[in-house]
Order: structure tokens, then sequence, then C-alpha cells
């Protein structure tokens, strides 16, 4: 794996992290069991006393808990800052340059 691929990995690890602990508790369990120790439903079910569709509402509620922390998250920390106009200022120099190495030579 190049340095870049281990960077994006271990700051997606460390987002996924938060994003998991800003869950309550009682969707937190439930989300660590299923994705993180991949037990199945009914077995979430029997281990915390719960009934299989209340695991799977849980389940789904923290689901979507996280997808709404995700999108509010990224929207207000701008995640993609580098937009339009900067990169077109970045192309006209980099053309600029170029430009000028032709004439050079």
């Amino acid at each position: 794996m190049n340095p870049e691929s281990k960077t994006i990995q271990a700051e997606s690890s460390v987002f996924f992290e938060k994003v998991i602990d800003a869950l309550p508790t009682k969707y937190k369990v439930i989300c660590m069991l299923r994705e993180v120790d991949g037990m199945d439903i009914s077995e979430i079910s029997k281990c915390l006393e719960l009934t299989n569709s209340n695991v799977k509402a849980r389940l789904d509620l923290a689901r979507n808990m996280m997808k709404d922390y995700i999108l509010k998250y990224t929207n207000t920390q701008n995640v993609f800052r580098f937009g339009n106009h900067d990169c077109s200022i970045l192309v006209e120099k980099v053309m600029e340059r170029i430009s000028n190495l032709d004439h050079r030579g």
C-alpha cells in the first residue's frame, strides 16, 4: 500500500471512530456488535435481550444518525476546499510556466 493510501485509510478510520462515538450508547452497542464483531441480528437480539425487530430498528436508526453526522460534518468543514476557482488558477499558472519553458528553448 502506498503512503497516500495508508494516510487515507488512517484518516478514515479516525473519522469513522468519531462518527460511531457520537452515537448514543444504545445505538453504538448494536452498531459495534453488527459492523465490528460481525454478529447477526438474532445473535445481537439474544445478547442484549431485545426482539429482532428492535435490533433492526436500532441498527437502522444508528446508520441514519451516522449518515446525518457525516453529512453535517462534511458540509460544515468544507471537505472539498479545492474548488473550480482554485483549480483554474492552478491550471493557468502551470500553463504559464510551460509556455515560458517553450520560449526559452
